[in-house]
């Protein structure tokens, strides 16, 4: 395993670092130094190849995760149930089943500028897409999906407080 362990965030506010994993040959794993998380983590493991991670300080003792690409993400997920996205999720399709229930968006200001989700309804009944804290979803609080093949793509173009649906 190849580690690199960061320096420590207070130290360095505002300062961005990028970790690529280039090999197949080794597991890489970014390290926090000292009480540091990234975002609650104390280590994140890489293990595909051209996987990219970049953290930015916060001059305290967070190191936020601003990108997590991996070469080969997964395309779809499947989710029947309540569920929070995290940041460390993948851009992806959201295959959403089932009944009033609801997936929660991540804050735009913890997201990758650019970031988009896309959801579709697999079957009939109703799913909420909901904003986080105050965030709006083009000035709502939340997109109903209604019924089979429903569908939504919101993005996050700027950081802002909204996310904007694609048409």
């Amino acid at each position: 395993m190849v580690t690199a362990t960061l320096p420590l965030a207070a130290d360095h506010g505002g300062f961005r670092v990028t970790l690529l994993r280039t090999s197949t040959a080794n597991t890489a794993a970014a390290v926090a130094n000292a009480a540091d998380t990234m975002e609650g983590y104390s280590t994140i493991l890489m293990r595909v190849e051209y996987e990219a991670l970049t953290l930015e300080s916060d001059g305290s003792t967070t190191w936020r995760i601003t990108n997590w690409k991996k070469t080969e993400p997964a395309r779809s997920i499947a989710k029947s149930g309540t569920y929070t996205i995290s940041v460390l999720d993948e851009e992806r399709t959201w295959l959403v089943s089932g009944t009033g229930w609801q997936i929660t968006l991540p804050a735009c200001d913890a997201t990758t500028v650019g970031r988009r989700y896309v959801f579709k309804k697999t079957d009939s009944g109703t799913v909420s897409v909901k904003r986080a804290g105050t965030d709006k979803i083009e000035g709502a609080n939340a997109k109903n999906l209604v019924g089979q093949y429903a569908g939504v793509v919101v993005y996050n173009p700027d950081g802002g407080g909204t996310w904007y649906i694609e048409n």
